[in-house]
């Protein structure tokens, strides 16, 4: 007799792998209030997620807002945001997202990325945008880089203006590359 094999029968343990592949909005489009079984499992504590919110409508981040940032907002590892409508302004006033490890970020203002590197523990940071405009500001996410994110391994910045650096010296503890599209001097910078 041949039996039925289920999706629901799998292992849990298998059920995460596959769920790590999946961006955190699709996750919960397909499988949250299915049943109680993938609520809690979505839920569990053990899951790290992705949330690509680069071309979100309005209503759908309305979703993550309302439904999915309150249930696991702390657990997002990968986040991916382009900072236009000012979704990342009304995230970090709402949630933590202290997890976070990755980060893209298009066009983030000044502001939003000081809040967001204050709390987390970065490895991977790429950001591009047009609202850093001055040698003070960049200096500052400098600053800020070098001295509170100790583990980072990779920078890459896209700003769309000349910027110089200030006069200042850093210590580049674990970071292995910097990528910098803007005019500067290297010298410095290092």
């Amino acid at each position: 007799m041949k039996q039925i094999s289920l999706f629901i029968d799998l292992s849990n343990d298998l059920l995460f792998e596959i769920f790590d592949y999946i961006d955190v909005f699709h996750l919960f489009q397909g499988f949250f209030n299915l049943n109680q079984y993938f609520n809690l499992l979505i839920i569990d504590r053990h899951i790290y997620f992705q949330a690509n919110m680069m071309y979100l409508k309005s209503d759908e981040f309305l979703i993550y807002k309302n439904l999915i940032l309150p249930k696991i907002g702390c657990y997002i590892r990968y986040l991916s945001i382009s900072d236009e409508l000012n979704y990342l302004q009304i995230i970090l006033h709402s949630i933590s997202l202290t997890n976070l490890i990755f980060i893209r970020l298009y066009n983030i203002k000044l502001n939003e990325l000081k809040i967001l590197l204050g709390y987390c523990n970065l490895k991977y940071l790429f950001i591009d945008t047009n609202y850093i405009k001055n040698e003070k500001d960049l200096n500052e996410i400098f600053q800020i880089l070098f001295n509170q994110q100790l583990n980072l391994y990779l920078i890459q910045c896209n700003f769309h203006t000349k910027l110089y650096f200030l006069q200042e010296k850093y210590q580049l503890s674990q970071l292995r590359k910097i990528i910098i599209d803007c005019e500067c001097f290297s010298s410095d910078f290092i």
